[in-house]
């Protein structure tokens, strides 16, 4: 097989018959087969082979070249040392040769020994989405089921009631077509009859009716952060010595001058290390999150090490300036000296005013990540459901609540203005309600639509009433709540005012303002 391409420069240059073939001299054989006179790639040990073979083969000009009697020389020390160098020389350049060819043939089975780990390792990703596909599909039916059982449910009572009037509606009209009764006696049993009908329970909450679920159906699905992830999916190195796989660095806590760092190490035996610094802004004013890792020495960076064992490892960066951009990056080197970045983080110190706690969210209630906080505190983005199970569709209304606790003697605490930007549940939770999920299916929150002004509590409808507010999303509401009083007043941004009335709503200093939003986000204002 390695002589395969000899023969076909052989054939190129009319060279096809035996006979011919053993006519040549070594010198015009070797001429005829370098590689910068042909476009065949020959390797030199296969022209060697060949050229051994015709030494050998008694018939061959090669073969009479080297068994002609020669003259005998006398050589110099100086000649003989000359030639035998230029000998070594060649064995040695004919070793590297051959040390080359090797590594290029193992070069070709390491890549394909490479490509199939990629291929594996990729197909183990595609197989775990298709899997996530799968287990959030059967969640959406699963919720699907639950709203539909619900609607069903609340169809059958309204096609029940629906027959119930109509079969009073029927007997009224026969009591109209009873010409044997007195016109008093018409009247009080038509009265009797529709006044009976009118005042049962539930006939009467359909003057304030409310479908008992939404068809919303929201979904959340962070690609951009799977396809960040995928970004660094793997590596691939050409030297010996491995670049080590960056940390990952993400913000646990932020405060106005400090923030906690989680560092995820990928490789064991590295050392690790932060460097951050602030954030400047390009001309156009927006943060430069793209810009390359800079040299920390030339942009002023501050460097501290990261300490401890573990996949995990966590430092607090401390003396911060408050309400300031930062940038930070998380780097590993190994004993070689090799190291590699992570992708850059920024985070946002709060502002040192303590007195925004009334008109902020509780950082300490979020502390879940249900929501992205604003570096003051004042809006607060959807980032995830719960998966805590519960009632309904519990876990997809996770909560955020104000951080000041309203109290009967501070007047401050008591009103909150908010703007809500989609659909989502706004009112009181008692100090018990955990983040985790819809706080109208518990007994820990008193809730109203943010669309129509319906309420829940306890997992019933319009347990606190009930208001055509009309659509409050993307408007300036206010809610005010004095505990003693036992009522929510809502306040739309055209000065139309709604009330709500609860027994059961929390006392002084076991209540908060809350929110309960499946997407988008909620913010809240100054005075």
């Amino acid at each position: 097989k390695g002589v395969d391409p000899i023969y076909q420069v052989l054939r190129e240059n009319d060279i096809e018959e035996y006979e011919e073939l053993i006519a040549f001299a070594e010198i015009d054989l070797r001429q005829i087969l370098k590689p910068e006179n042909t476009q065949i790639n020959i390797k030199p040990v296969h022209v060697g082979n060949l050229i051994n073979v015709l030494r050998a083969t008694p018939e061959s000009t090669i073969y009479k070249d080297s068994h002609k009697e020669k003259a005998v020389i006398v050589l110099s020390d100086e000649e003989h040392n000359a030639i035998n160098k230029i000998k070594n020389m060649s064995a040695r350049i004919k070793k590297h040769i051959q040390s080359v060819s090797d590594t290029i043939e193992a070069l070709k089975e390491n890549r394909d020994h490479s490509k199939n780990i990629i291929d594996q390792q990729t197909e183990q990703v595609i197989q775990a989405a298709k899997q996530r596909q799968k287990e959030l599909t059967s969640q959406l039916d699963v919720i699907v089921r639950e709203k539909t059982t619900l609607l069903t449910k609340q169809l059958m009572a309204l096609r029940n009631d629906e027959i119930k009037v109509n079969e009073c509606s029927i007997l009224s009209k026969q009591l109209v077509e009873n010409t044997s009764l007195e016109s008093s006696q018409r009247k009080t049993q038509i009265l009797q009859n529709t006044e009976r009908m009118l005042n049962e329970e539930r006939i009467k909450t359909y003057h304030t009716f409310v479908v008992s679920e939404s068809a919303k159906l929201v979904t959340q699905i962070d690609a951009d952060q799977i396809m960040q992830a995928l970004k660094v999916f793997g590596a691939i190195s050409g030297r010996d010595a491995d670049i080590p796989l960056a940390p990952t660095v993400n913000i646990k806590e932020v405060t106005a001058d400090s923030a906690q760092v989680h560092v995820q190490c990928k490789q064991q035996g590295l050392s690790y290390k932060l460097l951050f610094g602030e954030l400047a802004e390009n001309p156009r004013g927006e943060e430069d999150e793209k810009q390359e890792f800079p040299d920390d020495a030339e942009h002023g960076l501050q460097t501290v090490e990261i300490n401890g064992s573990g996949s995990d490892r966590n430092y607090t960066i401390e003396s911060l300036k408050s309400s300031t951009k930062y940038k930070l990056y998380g780097v590993c080197m190994d004993s070689n000296g090799l190291s590699n970045t992570s992708e850059m983080v920024s985070f946002h110190t709060k502002s040192a005013d303590t007195t925004g706690l009334y008109r902020v969210f509780d950082a300490t209630f979020n502390k879940d990540g249900y929501f992205t906080l604003s570096h003051d505190e004042k809006a607060a983005q959807f980032v995830k459901a719960s998966g805590v199970s519960g009632l309904h569709d519990y876990q997809y209304y996770p909560v955020c609540r104000v951080s000041k606790v309203i109290e009967e003697h501070d007047e401050r605490s008591q009103v909150v203005t908010f703007q809500m930007f989609q659909y989502g549940w706004y009112g009181i939770g008692s100090a018990a309600l955990p983040p985790h999920g819809f706080p109208g299916y518990t007994d820990c929150g008193w809730m109203i639509r943010i669309t129509n002004g319906g309420s829940y509590h306890h997992d019933r409808a319009q347990a606190v009433g009930s208001n055509n507010t009309g659509d409050l999303q993307n408007q300036k509401v206010t809610m005010k709540f004095v505990p003693s009083s036992k009522k929510l007043t809502v306040t739309a941004q055209n000065g139309s005012v709604f009330v709500y009335s609860c027994d059961s709503f929390p006392p002084s200093g076991n209540a908060y303002f809350v929110f309960s939003i499946a997407n988008g986000k909620v913010q809240i204002f100054d005075d």
